[in-house]
């Protein structure tokens, strides 16, 4: 026994002497939780007549988990039938001493606590559990201890598996689970009793979260929040956020079982309620804010009327639904330049980086450079900074301007204050010439800047489809992942040749292009909205006229050079797994801050409901203005970045102008066909007058098309609401003009 057990110990693993019968630890084990016993206190305990050993799994044996099949092993044959056939022969298995069968391995990414994976209910009604894993913190009795016998492998040498092919063990189980909990619904003591989003708490027939859990839009939920339907069906099989392949909860007959023990705010093995389910991820789990908020959207009996003779026609004419209709440009419309409030009063930090840029341009363009300075930023915060939900600072810009002229000013300054701190290593190519070359840079450098000029050939690459422009169309497809797997693992595509398969752990990619107006928006396609690629984008367009620049070609002030330098190199993580798997800071919200964030957050689901194929564009908003939330605090303070205020304020204020002035665009240049692209080039002509009019000649003439087609092209716009036809009076021939109906509603005055 003694001999067995230096031979576990030599191989990493955490072994103690244990009680066989009890099943349990012959000692006081805490203490080895977080290391390793020394081999004399080994050779001291199995001196005497100890008559088992047990293994403690998870991080202080290398990260190893047992998956235990109880009952005999009833479902082990069945597991194994589910399991690859090569992913089963390579793990080490052994008999119990009650007939049942364990599985051991070590997996390369950190490991979770117990899991009870299948279920079901005995004749009594008792609920029994058939299938489980002991994880982080858990212990096992094993071989040479009587009554466990090894059938296949060797404990001292447990094979290394990845997440991806633990996922596979853990699914193979969960697909035997036939007993679901009765659902979470209502908070920790249970529904409340009275409807307490009503002004006087009275009790109604049907409460807001009853309502929400019998018709609410729970996938719609989750999938704000990034969960991903993996497999439809009547059993709905969803994946958390962060995780790349695999499942994590089921969804039927409207409950959310959740298998994930790392799917915060859910715990595992527990059943959700839709109404649960929107109020853990909207509402932080506050019963009565999501009530009151559902019942604003809807949901729920009106409450009882107060006494007396209250005028509620406003209240009823809120909650009435919206009549808009895709692309109604009375509701899209042109939310003007970028606020100068949000280029002034930000941190000196970003002051110096622009009075310096603007001393190498000859015609400066601030926009455009706060663009590229937040790109710039986001990188060498890369691996250091995250908030409490794992969202990390890798942002995808865009500078658009009217002209070609002083875009490249932009990207070059940002080039000379990396090559003054020593790392040009973190600048990629001005250009992506395939999606393997752009992995294979990441793969060597992690975190990398790329910053591409004629962007618009990406957008571009989306509308002409994969057949037509395959390298760039892959490229967009790469870079979408990448945006999303920062706080996880990204895997190339497979090749028969190993080498080639690469593996990058928490990829952390910041782009910043530059355009020309008509290069980029007239290269949008429905694609580029519904894949995810446009909302990801955050946009900065800059004004027709531009700053005179001085053109002097300094060096970058030492206090800039010095900030990326120390962000760069600053150790976050100790020790020497710092490189592999680096532990990022938490840079905490204030409650000011956070309410910020949840008011944006009801904001974007507001905004996406409104506007049917553009509201995607919405779907990244809260997720894009947490990134520059993240960037401004460490702008503000590089030792103790925390999110206040201020922060949060700027971060909404610059998202939500992006995204407006994103939607506006869309609206103009997205097309289903060429007649609806005539009309949206109407309009946009229409939208280019200051008043929004123009008379029935001018029009024709600008659109350049045949009178029996324009008359259609009035007629269709007409019918859709878009526009008002306008008959004129003067003192010779009476004619008849055509405005938008969004400036009659505005009150503009007619010229």
């Amino acid at each position: 026994m003694r001999d067995i057990a230096r031979k576990y110990l030599e191989a990493g693993l955490c072994v103690l002497p244990a009680k066989r019968g009890q099943k349990r630890p012959a000692l006081d084990w805490k203490r080895f939780q977080q290391k390793l016993p020394a081999p004399v206190e080994l050779d001291a305990w199995f001196a005497n007549t100890h008559d088992a050993l047990c293994i403690l799994a998870g991080a202080v044996s290398g990260n190893v988990e047992m998956i235990d099949f109880d009952f005999r092993a009833e479902l082990f044959e069945a597991w194994a039938k589910k399991t690859p056939r090569e992913l089963l022969n390579r793990l080490v298995v052994e008999t119990t001493q009650s007939g049942g069968k364990h599985a051991v391995y070590r997996c390369e990414a950190p490991i979770c606590g117990n899991l009870k994976l299948a279920q079901r209910k005995g004749a009594d009604g008792n609920v029994i559990t058939l299938i489980e894993t002991r994880g982080e913190g858990g212990i096992f009795l094993c071989a040479p201890t009587a009554g466990y016998d090894l059938v296949q492998g060797d404990l001292a040498d447990p094979p290394v598996i990845t997440e991806a092919e633990r996922d596979a063990l853990l699914q193979a189980a969960w697909d035997h689970n036939e007993y679901v909990p009765d659902p979470v619904d209502g908070g920790p003591h249970g529904p409340p009793s009275r409807d307490t989003s009503c002004p006087s708490g009275a009790p109604i027939g049907l409460r807001p979260g009853d309502d929400f859990n019998a018709r609410g839009d729970v996938a719609g939920t989750l999938a704000a929040h990034g969960w991903t339907r993996v497999r439809g069906g009547t059993n709905e099989y969803w994946r958390r956020p962060g995780k790349a392949s695999g499942w994590s909860a089921t969804l039927k007959d409207r409950v959310f079982y959740v298998f994930s023990a790392n799917a915060h705010p859910f715990e595992p093995n527990h059943g959700y309620s839709p109404f649960a389910v929107y109020t853990l991820l909207e509402h932080n789990g506050d019963y009565e804010a999501a009530a009151r908020a559902l019942r604003q959207h809807g949901y729920g009996a009106e409450c009882p009327a107060p006494s007396g003779d209250v005028d509620i026609s406003a209240i009823v004419g809120a909650s009435a639904p919206s009549a808009y209709t895709d692309h109604d440009v009375s509701r899209i419309v042109d939310p003007g330049p970028f606020p100068d409030h949000l280029l002034e009063g930000l941190p000196d930090i970003v002051k110096m980086a622009m009075d310096y840029y603007y001393t190498n341009a000859v015609e400066a363009l601030p926009v455009m450079f706060l663009a590229s300075f937040l790109a710039a930023t986001g990188t060498i915060l890369g691996h250091k900074v995250k908030d409490a939900s794992g969202l990390r600072t890798n942002i995808y810009t865009v500078g658009v301007l009217s002209t070609g002229g002083g875009k490249e000013a932009t990207r070059e300054s940002v080039d000379r204050i990396f090559q003054r701190a020593g790392l040009e290593v973190m600048c990629g190519a001005e250009e992506f010439a395939s999606d393997s070359g752009l992995i294979r840079a990441l793969h060597t450098q992690n975190p990398i800047l790329f910053q591409v000029d004629e962007f618009g050939r990406l957008m571009h690459s989306i509308h002409l489809g994969a057949k037509h422009s395959p390298h760039l169309y892959n490229i967009v497809s790469v870079l979408l992942k990448l945006y999303s797997k920062a706080n996880g693992t990204f895997r190339s595509k497979a090749y028969a040749d190993e080498k080639r398969n690469l593996r990058i752990d928490y990829p952390h990619v910041c782009v910043y292009g530059t355009t020309v107006v008509d290069n980029f928006w007239q290269a949008l396609s429905y694609e580029a909205v519904k894949d995810g690629f446009l909302p990801r984008l955050m946009v900065f367009e800059t004004p027709g006229e531009n700053i005179e620049g001085e053109q002097t070609e300094t060096n970058p002030p030492a206090e800039l050079v010095e900030f990326f330098s120390y962000w760069a190199t600053r150790r976050v993580t100790r020790g020497n797994m710092e490189r592999v798997y680096p532990g990022p800071m938490v840079v905490d919200y204030s409650p000011e801050a956070d309410q910020i964030m949840k008011d944006f957050r009801a904001e974007q689901k507001r905004e996406m409901q409104l506007y049917d194929e553009l509201g995607p564009l919405w779907s990244r908003a809260r997720e894009n203005a947490g990134k520059l939330a993240m960037i401004h605090a460490c702008w503000k303070n590089r030792d103790q970045p925390a999110i206040g205020e201020d922060s949060a304020r700027w971060a909404v204020d610059v998202t939500r102008h992006v995204v407006q002035q994103t939607l506006w665009r869309a609206s103009l240049s997205l097309v289903d066909n060429p007649f609806h692209g005539e009309c949206q080039k109407a309009l946009q002509k229409l939208q280019e007058e200051p008043d929004g009019e123009l008379p029935h000649s001018i029009l024709l003439k600008r659109m350049k098309m045949k009178a029996r087609d324009f008359r259609d092209l009035i007629e269709t716009l007409d019918q859709r609401g878009d526009i008002q036809i306008v008959p004129k009076e003067t003192s010779g021939r009476p004619y008849v003009a055509y405005k938008l109906r969004s400036r009659v509603k505005e009150g503009v005055k007619e010229g």
